[in-house]
């Protein structure tokens, strides 16, 4: 194997003919930055997965929506060609897994699971937390099954099956229920109990598949009422 002592991308710009010795010095000439303004130990410090092709798989979706729920930032992208009349190709993007989903966690909050609920309770953001625990007085009054729970990525309410996946926001919180009672199609969205209910792409395998946003407490009674739907649903699979 050839060795290059001097570091592979000095090799690269020496043997392209350009003035470069390091990739430091690429960068700083390239984006015109002051030597002294940045380091090399600032490269790849933030790592971001962009997904493009004609079309975007099944499995591939899910695995991206895995990964974005658990911090990673990850988007997929499909496009379509199309030729004009004046013979110009345009390309149409649409992204299908989008970062706008979810807030990217962060690397704590990706490395360290939550010990308690207590634990990921005292994470949220102010507002967050006082709607959390409004919300969960309400949904434990449903009956004496309702349980409590947290993962690494969402806190649960349980009656024997999951009826409910809350993901924390700096403005509030993101909730997932069960489908049952909802007349919405893949990708739509309806106002339901007064509160803007969207359903998932049919393409995932989502228990729970429809969700909604609550941001403050004049909202707590319809999300109340939408949970309550979710978890009578779970009571009659018991």
């Amino acid at each position: 194997m050839t060795r290059h002592p001097a570091g592979l991308s000095s090799y690269y710009f020496k043997e392209r003919g350009l003035p470069y010795e390091s990739l430091l010095d690429a960068f700083l000439a390239t984006f015109a930055v002051e030597p002294g303004d940045f380091a090399e130990t600032g490269f790849n410090v933030r790592q971001r997965i962009l997904i493009v092709g004609e079309s975007i798989e099944a499995k591939i979706e899910r695995t991206a929506r895995w990964l974005l729920h658990r911090g990673v930032e990850i988007s997929c992208v499909s496009y379509q060609c199309y030729r004009s009349d004046d013979d110009d190709m345009l390309l149409d993007f649409t992204e299908v897994v989008s970062q706008k989903e979810t807030p990217p966690l962060s690397v704590s909050a990706v490395s360290t699971v939550p010990a308690s609920v207590d634990d990921a309770v005292r994470r949220m953001a102010p507002l967050a937390r006082a709607l959390f625990e409004s919300l969960c007085e309400r949904a434990c009054a449903f009956g004496d099954d309702v349980q409590i729970g947290v993962t690494a990525s969402y806190l649960k309410l349980t009656a024997g099956n999951n009826f409910a996946e809350i993901q924390p926001r700096k403005d509030g919180l993101r909730i997932f229920v069960r489908p049952e009672g909802f007349t919405i199609p893949p990708d739509g969205s309806a106002v339901v109990t007064g509160l803007l209910v969207k359903r998932v792409s049919e393409k995932t395998s989502w228990s729970l598949n429809h969700w909604f946003v609550l941001v403050n407490d004049d909202q707590l009674l319809a999300a109340a009422e939408l949970l309550h739907r979710s978890y009578a649903a779970v009571s009659k699979l018991a």
